[in-house]
């Protein structure tokens, strides 16, 4: 249903952000018929905004689904990076991707969900996109971010956001869910394993005592990211490279 809002407010571009938000939602790629049922708006609404996000920039077209453009990308990246932790973090998300030749960033929370702020990638495909959202229980950094959070307060988070399935792995329980957050609180180091996208892993560590709470990560093929790199080789560079992160930013703040 398209949102009403005040006699000062165009509810047309109400739709296309509400458009928007749910291909972001979605990993970044959506369908016709998937975002009218998300959005609860006719096909025909939806086919038309979609058609005119993509003559804009904001959307790609390929093969029937829409995908989130350059100009959407860009615009998420301008507004993350004032953050003071840009600065502070990117110089270690490079040096992580050049190291396992892999895709790596830095996650923050923002409402609830979990926003990329920086990523670099050295794999023949890039994992993630500035500035776009998703949900915290079905990635690697998304886990690392809810371990910041008390037990009640990741559990508020979920009630409001909802636990979609978005592979067969994803965690639909929220006990499920709570509990492997515990674990990375113990251990220090969220994994992941093809929880958001089919054939891809991540490990993610948190950066504690920062404001707003954040993570980073390396995210690749499940291939290449096998069981002894994201348990065994990966963590340790992480964690390296967390600590300079922070260093770096309480020695700027």
């Amino acid at each position: 249903m398209e949102p009403n809002g005040s006699p000062n407010t165009v509810g047309a571009v109400r739709t296309a952000f509400s458009l928007l938000a749910a291909v972001a939602e979605r990993g970044g790629t959506a369908g016709v018929t998937e975002l009218a049922t998300a959005c609860e708006m006719p096909k025909s609404t939806v086919y038309k905004h979609l058609n005119t996000l993509v003559e804009i920039g904001y959307l790609e077209r390929d093969d029937g689904t829409y995908a989130l453009g350059a100009r959407m990308v860009d615009l998420g990246q301008h507004s993350l990076a004032r953050t003071d932790l840009y600065p502070a973090a990117k110089p270690q998300i490079e040096r992580l991707a050049e190291l396992t030749d892999e895709t790596a960033g830095i996650a923050v929370e923002s409402r609830g969900r979990v926003a990329d702020l920086y990523w670099d990638s050295r794999s023949d495909s890039a994992i993630s996109a500035a500035g776009t959202s998703k949900h915290p229980h079905c990635s690697a950094p998304g886990k690392a971010i809810l371990s910041q959070c008390s037990d009640s307060s990741a559990e508020s988070i979920v009630a409001e956001l909802g636990l979609p399935p978005r592979t067969s792995n994803t965690i639909t329980d929220v006990e499920h869910l709570v509990n492997a957050v515990r674990r990375v609180r113990e251990r220090g180091v969220a994994i992941e394993r093809e929880e958001q996208y089919e054939g891809v892993n991540s490990v993610a560590v948190p950066l504690t005592d920062l404001t707003p709470n954040a993570a980073i990560y390396v995210a690749g093929s499940a291939e290449r990211l096998s069981s002894k790199r994201i348990e065994e080789d990966i963590p340790g560079i992480l964690l390296s490279a967390a600590n300079e992160v922070t260093k770096r930013f309480l020695a700027e703040t």
